[in-house]
């Protein structure tokens, strides 16, 4: 098992950083602030993952401008990763966690996403030595990508809910 701390060195950025404090490997920032795209890079890959409709959760993920994987969201609460392999991957969490984990095909969870209840800026990621090397990063930036839009879709919906109740 491989655990991968991250971290938002600027608590209101979009950019996070995945790897110990003095030695990242890898990082996502988002595009902009109001944006729901999202660049993922390290020294072996390099992915943008394009939100293509943020009613529908569908993603899809470019490496050199090609497409190498999309994402949907055939039920709440649960998004499926395609593969051109054929694999797939489905990321759960229960409602309003802010807890995630990726299954793959044969119902193995593979990976983990963590963080406090408090601590927006730091979490944890454990990846299971059965993800297949060739889909690590894959999984790791897009789990990650989807956890990010799907907490802040979840902030968006309580701060709603809240100004409806104190303006009645």
């Amino acid at each position: 098992m491989e655990t991968i701390p991250w971290s938002q060195p600027k608590l209101f950025s979009k950019h996070y950083v995945f790897g110990a404090e003095l030695e990242p490997f890898a990082e996502l920032a988002f595009t902009g602030i109001w944006s729901n795209d999202a660049v993922y890079t390290s020294e072996t890959a390099s992915y943008f993952l394009n939100m293509r409709s943020s009613f529908k959760n569908e993603v899809d993920i470019l490496e050199n401008g090609r497409p190498v994987a999309d994402v949907s969201m055939p039920s709440w609460g649960k998004y499926t990763l395609r593969l051109p392999s054929g694999r797939w991957y489905t990321l759960a969490s229960d409602m309003f966690s802010n807890s995630y984990r990726w299954i793959n095909e044969a119902g193995e969870e593979l990976a983990w996403y963590s963080q406090g209840l408090l601590d927006v800026a730091h979490g944890t990621i454990r990846l299971s030595e059965r993800v297949p090397a060739e889909d690590r990063e894959l999984l790791l930036s897009t789990g990650f990508f989807l956890k990010q839009n799907s907490d802040q879709t979840v902030l968006l919906i309580l701060a709603l809910l809240f100004f409806f109740v104190i303006t009645r």
